[in-house]
């Protein structure tokens, strides 16, 4: 019973407010390390891109049929592509090409980030399938 009553009396005794964090030792009293929060870690900076010219053209392509086309801006080699959020069916090749066969009608939109050296571009595709 006399733990109950003194864990209460600390608890109530604390100068903490709710969310805040107060370091006590068991000796000396509170330490002087106080938080707000807990600790988090910053948030990474994101890469601005850069602008490399690379486009791919707004495309209207018939359901079921198969269809390839290319980027244009190409300037050279070296370049490198990944996409994000590809329609089933549809494919990027090495060289940015894509290519695939599309079955269901509507729109489509996706991201093709391209880089090359230390330069990058997001280029937004959209694709109807009709």
């Amino acid at each position: 019973m006399f733990k109950v009553i003194f864990a209460s009396t600390i608890l109530i005794a604390s100068s903490a407010s709710a969310g805040e964090i107060v370091w006590r030792s068991p000796v000396t009293g509170v330490l002087p390390h106080v938080s707000d929060s807990l600790a988090t870690e910053p948030e990474p900076e994101r890469e601005a891109p850069t602008g490399l010219g690379v486009t791919y053209p707004a495309l209207s392509v018939s359901g079921g049929k198969s269809f390839s086309f290319s980027p244009s801006g190409l300037n050279g080699g070296g370049y490198e592509f990944s996409a994000s959020g590809l329609p089933a069916g549809l494919i990027l090749s090495q060289d940015g090409r894509l290519a695939g066969v599309l079955m269901v009608a509507g729109m489509y939109s996706f991201e093709v980030i391209v880089r090359r050296g230390g330069d990058f571009e997001r280029v937004s595709v959209s694709i109807v399938v009709v």
